[in-house]
């Protein structure tokens, strides 16, 4: 921060300070009256990523106990496995669209160690395709949350309506007199 319009007299506190008043009205008269307004659309928020719940680990865990008994391996090397192939270093980081691929997977595994025919992923059961009970339970919360939201939300306008007629009710009555009664007063 040197600059050599401001003498180091008195506190070097005063000094910086001075310096620092100066470089930023030097900077601002520089610019004139521009201002830069940043509105975020360039980039769009990005959606966080949503992870696996414990019921979901819990199924994984499962299928890969079935998987070792099946076939002998450790339970160690399978979740190895699974990791590896996704780019995880822990279970828990398995999102969410990942998982009914994970317990696919799996399931191949189970019926190539077993020597079956693998299930066809069109006739798979309907269970695959349903959500876990957290899930489901948490999904019926939103909505009902929502549906409570919209009624406070119908409410609160249905009160404001209401506040503003009862306000203006009188004065527009009173102003309606006012009129009537100014025109009788002109005929």
């Amino acid at each position: 921060m040197q600059n050599k319009n401001i003498a180091t007299q008195g506190g070097m506190g005063q000094a910086v300070a001075a310096a620092a008043m100066h470089d930023r009205t030097a900077a601002a008269s520089q610019r004139g009256n521009a201002i830069a307004v940043n509105s975020g659309t360039g980039h769009p928020v990005a959606e966080p990523i949503r992870r696996i719940c414990d019921l979901q680990r819990g199924r994984i865990a499962a299928k890969v106990r079935e998987l070792t008994e099946a076939s002998g391996l450790n339970e160690l090397e399978v979740y190895r496995i699974i990791l590896a192939d996704f780019g995880l270093t822990a279970i828990g980081e398995l999102r969410r669209d990942q998982f009914k691929t994970a317990m696919e997977k799996l399931g191949r595994w189970i019926s190539e160690a077993r020597d079956e025919p693998a299930p066809e992923a069109a006739h798979a059961s309907a269970t695959h395709n349903a959500p876990c009970a957290h899930c489901a339970e948490r999904e019926r919360q939103l909505v009902r949350a929502r549906r409570l939201a919209t009624i406070a939300v119908y409410g609160a306008l249905m009160a404001g309506a209401l506040a503003t007629y009862s306000v203006l009710a009188p004065r527009l009555a009173a102003a309606k007199a006012t009129i009537h009664t100014m025109a009788i007063d002109h005929r």
